[in-house]
Formats: C-alpha cells, structure tokens, sequence
C-alpha cells in the first residue's frame, strides 16, 4: 500500500491553493467529476439527500455532480432525490454468491457499489457510503495524485493480523473496466466476501491510503471518558479535522443505523457528546429530506 507521508497528510487537512485559470483558456480541459453513492433502498437514499445538504453547506464546488446509482427506489423518492440536484441513475443490483437465506439483501447488494467503476462519463469520482455524515469540505480529494487503483481509509479497526487493510467507504478512484470486472468475478466465485472483502483480496498492496479524518466510525467516540488521557486527546484532534464518519453504532452503543435508534436525547448525553452529536447533526438534516 502507499502510505501517505507527514507531509502529504498536512497537504491533505490543509487543502489545496488551487491557481486560477487564465483568461484564454478555451483549451485546458476540466476533468468531469462527481461524488457517487449507490442506493439500494429508501433509508439509503434518504442519506444521499442528507449529503446533498451538507455538500452545499460546506460549499463544495457547484461543478461536481452529485451521483446516485439506484435500484428498486419508489419513483416520488428519485423524484425528491433529483429536485436537491441529485442525478439518479437505475442500474441492476449485484449480488453476491452468499445464500440469500443467510444474510440480508442489503449485504447481498453491496457488490453494487463496484458499479462506480464504470464509465458513466466522468474523469474522476470520490465514492462515499451514504450511511455517513460528512464533516467538512473534501473537493481536494480530486486533486490527488492518479495512482493505477484507487484511494481509502486505512480500515483501522481491524487487528493488527489483518493489517494492512483498507475500508471501502470512501473511494477515490476513475472508471476503471478491469477492477469493475475483477471485482464482480470474484465476488460470484468466493462466497465469504462482501465489497470491501473483495476489493482487499485483489487490492490490499495496491491503493493508497488516506487518514482516518476520511474514515472513522462513529464507534470510536463512545467509550472516550473511559480511555486514558493521552487517547481522549487525541480522539478531540481527530474530532477537530474530521471530514467523514461512518455510522455503525447507535444510540444505546449496540451495532446498527441512525435510522433504526431512538431519538431521544439519552441520559449520557454530555459523557459521550461527540458520539451524540453526530446523530443531532444527521437528524437535523433527515427530519428535513425524509420527514416520513
């Protein structure tokens, strides 16, 4: 894997100063870019409205598109997705070999998500788990360096056995045939594996790794006040620079989404504010997009 150095990751949390282009410049040309997203029910489409949001509330630049690739969506949903500027595109769900008696369709779909590797006319694209919230700015995600494969979170969580490891909820990539290929191939032939298994089995020394600011999981802000002090500090950096958080935990800290939670404000409100506040911020913008 290629590692960020110190001084790429200091790149990276600053941003880039991007130059201006000259008058004359009918011929430089623009890359084509969008943040994609796949959408395998309403719950999850809901969350790319979220996201649509919060793109405009950190500014991001009004040229990228915002992209979802649908299935099975009722059609007033893709109606509401596309009036916040969403563009949907149906495609077919990809599923893997798992028995389908042995694990939800949600898993099952999620080789879907190596459909944004496809050519649906874009340069670039930043790929994004819509059961996230983001954080802050991420249009310089554009501006790394082309590498053959792609860019992601190191999957931090995973035991040091396991290492190097990579998540696959943010991607940073081009269209590319034979990783869309690859990936579906063996996803059909391994029945172990779901998207970010595959994409680890063929890729794992191969992409370039991104800081956790693209990828933690909101579980790592639940047990703060019962960590050392050296590990409380630096949780509160990485709170300060987040740009992306993953939602795997909910309110009473079992495993699951913010949609399937209680809503209320628990009573260890203020022992665990980061964790908390994630959901205000998730629900004050999903109250709004998905009412019902």
């Amino acid at each position: 894997m290629k590692a960020l150095t110190s001084k790429k990751v200091k790149y990276i949390l600053v941003g880039w100063k991007h130059k201006s282009h000259p008058k004359n410049a009918t011929e430089i040309s623009i890359p084509k870019r969008a943040y994609m997203f796949y959408v395998t029910n309403k719950n999850y489409g809901c969350c790319v409205m979220v996201f649509a949001q919060r793109f405009k509330l950190f500014k991001s630049d009004p040229t990228i598109d915002v992209v979802a690739l649908v299935t099975g969506l009722d059609e007033q949903l893709m109606v509401n997705m596309r009036d916040l500027g969403i563009k949907v595109i149906e495609v077919d769900a990809l599923k893997s070999s798992h028995a389908e008696n042995e694990i939800s369709d949600y898993y099952l779909e999620s080789v879907t998500k190596f459909q944004i590797f496809k050519n649906w006319g874009y340069d670039k694209f930043v790929f994004l788990d819509a059961d996230s919230i983001l954080m802050g700015n991420i249009d310089h995600l554009f501006d790394l360096p082309e590498i053959p494969t792609f860019w992601t979170p190191r999957a931090y969580w995973l035991g040091e056995e396991l290492q190097p490891a990579f998540t696959s909820i943010l991607i940073v990539g081009k269209p590319s045939e034979d990783i869309f290929n690859a990936s579906v191939a063996l996803s059909k032939t391994d029945n172990s594996l779901f998207d970010m298994d595959v994409l680890n089995k063929l890729y794992r020394h191969q992409v370039g790794l991104l800081p956790n600011i693209y990828g933690l999981t909101n579980w790592a802000f639940w047990n703060v006040g019962d960590e050392p002090a050296e590990y409380r500090n630096h949780l509160e950096e990485l709170h300060k620079n987040l740009k992306l958080v993953h939602f795997t935990g909910v309110q009473d800290g079992g495993y699951g989404k913010p949609w399937n939670t209680d809503r209320k404000k628990p009573e260890d409100y203020h022992q665990r504010k980061f964790y908390y506040e994630l959901f205000d911020i998730f629900y004050s913008h999903y109250n709004q997009v998905c009412p019902n």
